[in-house]
């Protein structure tokens, strides 16, 4: 550091130092736009944080898997009762 600098006197900068100061400030500026502006993905702050969570897995013991669905998890494993229209006579 300037040891003028640190008495508390102000440092001039030359015409040519303050016009590299603006330019390296432009040219900072111009490429956090750029690197902006091609982010893929949204930022978290724009409310677009929800995840699904994968779908819970039910063990038939047949063999194979069954994938709960999200209707049943908020019914609470209620099943729909099925109707049949009355049969001719």
């Amino acid at each position: 550091m300037d040891p003028s600098a640190a008495k508390g006197e102000k440092a001039t900068l030359s015409e040519t130092m303050r016009a590299k100061i603006e330019r390296n400030r432009q040219r900072a500026l111009m490429l956090r736009q750029a690197r902006l502006a091609t982010r893929p993905y949204p930022s978290a702050g724009e409310g677009s944080s929800k995840v699904k969570a994968p779908p819970k897995t039910i063990d038939t013991g047949g063999g194979f898997f069954l994938e709960e669905e999200e209707e049943e998890v908020k019914k609470g494993h209620q099943t729909e009762k099925i109707v049949h229209p009355p049969a001719y006579l």
